[in-house]
């Protein structure tokens, strides 16, 4: 057993305003030495005028599987289960997210990596909170990873976050920076 903790500020308007903060601890439970299964919670503060849509609290679930490095390049997936509840809606919004992601290492900093990954989001339920049965939205990432310490992880980089929305679809260009920590 081990215990896992993510920090996520985001930020938008070209850093003028804050756009939501995620605090992720988990429990991490290895079934084999590259698959776990995790149990965590999230609380996420969304800064925005609706206040239906400000204070989330989720419960989750994921199975991560790491692949036998080739080359030295690191291919990892998780499946990961939601239950998402905003503190003024009434409905459990059920997700499922696949994520899968490729570190490639520099060859002179063993610590320092490419990271591609792609992070796929469907709702299996609709709510009273706007969420609609179906795809969600798509992210893709590229970026740096660096890992810091044994315990750390800092990925930098660019993401490309595609929404299915009922009106107009969205499409965010974020600069997106998360700090991962294992204890």
């Amino acid at each position: 057993m081990r215990w896992y903790v993510e920090l996520e500020p985001r930020v938008r308007d070209d850093f003028r305003e804050r756009d939501q903060c995620f605090i992720r601890p988990a429990l991490i439970y290895t079934l084999a030495p590259k698959t776990s299964l995790w149990l965590g919670y999230a609380y996420v503060r969304t800064y925005v005028d609706n206040p239906l849509l400000q204070d989330e609290h989720r419960a989750w679930q994921q199975l991560l599987h790491e692949f036998e490095p080739i080359d030295g390049i690191r291919l990892r997936s998780w499946t990961r289960l939601e239950q998402r509840k905003f503190e003024s809606a009434g409905d459990i919004g059920h997700k499922i997210r696949q994520r899968v992601a490729m570190n490639i290492p520099f060859a002179h900093h063993p610590n320092l990596s490419t990271l591609i990954s792609n992070e796929y989001h469907h709702n299996m339920n609709s709510t009273d909170y706007g969420a609609r049965s179906g795809f969600d939205q798509n992210r893709l990432f590229l970026g740096l990873a660096w890992k810091a310490s044994p315990q750390s992880l800092i990925e930098i980089g660019y993401l490309n976050q595609y929404i299915n929305r009922r009106n107009e679809d969205a499409m965010n260009h974020v600069l997106a920076t998360t700090l991962y920590y294992n204890f």
